[in-house]
């Protein structure tokens, strides 16, 4: 992604004791339309209620991800059956457009 192109979005990051090193590489999970939470303006659209993934984990009577769990998934926003650990493996964060459309 070209650096303009992460102008179109705010970004909120949390970072819980992570500690800044040099890396050879990082792996970046982008879980593109899925919807994680509801977007502030979700009521101008009729989309009042979206929470793709919180609603599927509560259809679901709960997830079992133990790998994005400690990845900081739970963290992001509640998710049945995903618990917010303390201390994440990684950063992590949720993406929310500024722009409408």
């Amino acid at each position: 992604m070209r650096a303009n192109h992460l102008r179109q979005f705010n970004f909120q990051f949390s970072i819980f004791n992570l500690q800044l090193t040099r890396m050879r590489r990082a792996a970046l999970i982008v879980l593109d339309g899925v919807g994680i939470g509801p977007a502030p303006d979700t009521d101008q659209y009729g989309d009042t209620g979206s929470d793709t993934l919180g609603n599927v984990s509560r259809a679901a009577g709960g997830l079992a991800l133990p790998h994005l769990e400690a990845l900081g998934l739970g963290c992001c926003a509640p998710l049945a059956g995903i618990r917010a650990v303390e201390q994440p493996a990684a950063a992590w964060g949720i993406a929310q457009p500024v722009s409408a459309g």
